[in-house]
């Protein structure tokens, strides 16, 4: 199956800090809806111990207000553990959104969005150093404030702290208070990511995707979401998975592709569980299960099924027994249990 560009296109979309899903027609009302969509996301402090960290994805429940800000956060659907579901909680009360739209006129709304809990390894202090003005900055942010959080997050980054320059990036990146600048955030962006700053390394390569203040370059594109997903950052992990299973800046690789979305659905991206699950489905790069690829296609999700995605889990659910369906939900109750990589490794 060969995926179209403009599927890679929405990947980067969706990393840079877009909802899944575009516009949508509602044709009884001839309504026009554009869902709620992030625009400042700070992660959630890790809890723990850097040789003793949980992991885990929280999916959250969000009602957003009309200018953006977070009303009320609920959980969905668990971690499993207490301490990632209260760093979840603490993160999304600081998160901005462009609010929901109805005809271009902004109305309170909902969005449903995982966090995710890996144990990376944590960069070390002296590339990251933690700051208070860097942490003003944020907060100015998270209250639309954004020439407040530009006057703390500038200097800063002048002076080289990889944080302040993500945050600056970010600022240009959106244009929260200033100008849409996307060269000056990608200069900011490749400052931090050269760093080794991991969401800096993936936003940079979905500016190259893209062709955001630089020329298309899908190669150099591969390298920074490699750089990413070294580091366990999800998103990347699963854009560089697609990557290979299309052969986009890189040389197609079903082996390679599914063992990058392996490692993504483990730290819980759900798109990954669906790209993952077609491969069963149809032996590529893995070997050929119809159960595992519908265990997959039945893990907790809250993104939409792609047409081939849903044509595939169709065929899956019309050609399995009554038999293999049963033993399906019991790998789905495992994968839940005991983690999807120790099911997948020992079916």
């Amino acid at each position: 199956m060969i995926h179209g560009l403009a599927k890679h296109f929405a990947l980067a979309m969706l990393l840079m800090g877009s909802t899944v899903g575009a516009v949508a027609n509602s044709m009884d009302r001839a309504e026009v809806i554009a869902p709620p969509v992030p625009i400042y996301t700070p992660m959630p402090q890790y809890p723990g111990s850097a040789s003793n960290r949980p992991e885990g994805m929280v999916l959250m429940l969000m009602d957003i207000d009309i200018e953006g800000h977070v009303i009320t956060a609920r959980i969905d659907q668990s971690s499993g553990y207490r301490v990632l579901d209260e760093a979840a909680l603490n993160a999304i009360r600081h998160w901005r959104f462009k609010p929901k739209t109805v005809n271009g006129v902004a109305v309170e709304g909902y969005v449903r969005l995982p966090v995710n809990f890996n144990a990376a390894p944590t960069p070390p202090a002296s590339s990251f150093p933690p700051d208070a003005t860097v942490m003003e900055g944020e907060k100015a942010a998270s209250v639309g404030d954004f020439g407040e959080a530009f006057r703390k997050f500038e200097p800063l980054a002048i002076q080289g702290n990889a944080l302040a320059q993500y945050d600056l990036a970010r600022v240009y990146y959106f244009g929260s208070g200033v100008p849409v600048d996307y060269v000056k955030a990608l200069t900011w962006f490749q400052k931090a990511a050269e760093q080794g700053h991991s969401h800096a390394q993936a936003m940079l390569a979905g500016m190259y995707m893209k062709g955001q203040g630089v020329p298309k370059d899908y190669a150099t594109a591969a390298v920074w979401f490699r750089k990413a997903a070294e580091q366990h950052y999800v998103d990347a992990e699963f854009i560089l998975g697609d990557l290979y299973e299309g052969g986009i800046g890189v040389p197609r690789d079903y082996v390679e592709a599914a063992r990058w979305y392996r490692v993504a659905t483990a730290h819980g991206s759900p798109v990954a569980a669906k790209s993952l699950a077609i491969m069963y489905a149809e032996g590529r790069g893995v070997p050929k299960s119809p159960e595992i690829a519908y265990a997959l296609f039945h893990l907790p999700s809250n993104v939409p099924d792609r047409p081939d995605q849903a044509r595939a889990r169709g065929e899956l659910s019309t050609s399995l027994t009554h038999e293999q369906i049963a033993a399906s939900n019991a790998l789905v109750q495992q994968m839940k249990q005991v983690g999807v990589l120790q099911v997948l490794d020992s079916y």
